[in-house]
This record gives C-alpha cells, structure tokens and sequence, in this order.
C-alpha cells in the first residue's frame, strides 16, 4: 500500500530541510525578482509616458504650427516692403530647413 502525503506535511518536512544558507539563498533569490520586477515595472511606466505614436502626433503639430509661423513672418515682412525669402528667415532662426520640411527647389513647405 502506498503511502500518500498531504501538502501541508510537504511543507513541513521542506522546511525541516532547510539550513540558514538555503533561506538567504532563497531570500536573496527573492530581493533579486522584486528587483527585476521593479525594473521592468519603471520600463512600463516611461514607455507609457513617452508613446511613439503620441510623440509623431506632437511633431507633426509643432510643423504645423512652425510653418505657419513662417508664412505670417513671411507676409509681414513682405508687406513692409522688404522681399524675403523663406531660406532667409529659416537661416535668421537658426531652423533647419529639414526640421520643417522646406524644400528650396520648389520653394515650398512639403
């Protein structure tokens, strides 16, 4: 007849087993998960803060929103007489030409 055990006298006879080396072991074993975990848990919370999508929306807005600046400089400074040019006044902001999508050979933003 075979002998069956219960859980609880499993666990007793493991923790008759162990020594003080096996409980730091296991111990340091569990800083060592809750570490990682911890890790993992701050890698979920920037890449939450900081979505890719949500970050080319905002680009895609301030382009907008810069190319349109430039077009008001530009009007302005054509209606006080002066004859401007749009590589000009990206040159005078220190803008580049890429970073707003201006191309010089069609004189326009794309």
């Amino acid at each position: 007849m075979e002998l069956k055990t219960t859980d609880d006298e499993n666990e007793k006879a493991i923790c008759q087993n162990l020594t003080k080396t096996d409980l730091l072991a296991i111990k340091r074993k569990i800083f060592e998960i809750r570490q990682a975990l911890d890790r993992l848990k701050s890698k979920a919370s920037c890449a939450k803060k900081h979505n890719p999508n949500d970050l080319k929306i905002s680009i895609n807005k301030w382009k907008i929103v810069c190319q349109n600046a430039l077009q008001i400089i530009y009007s302005e400074l054509k209606e006080s007489g002066q004859n401007p040019k749009i590589t000009d006044i990206l040159n005078m902001l220190g803008i580049s030409k890429i970073v707003v999508n201006y191309s010089i050979v069609d004189d326009t933003f794309i």
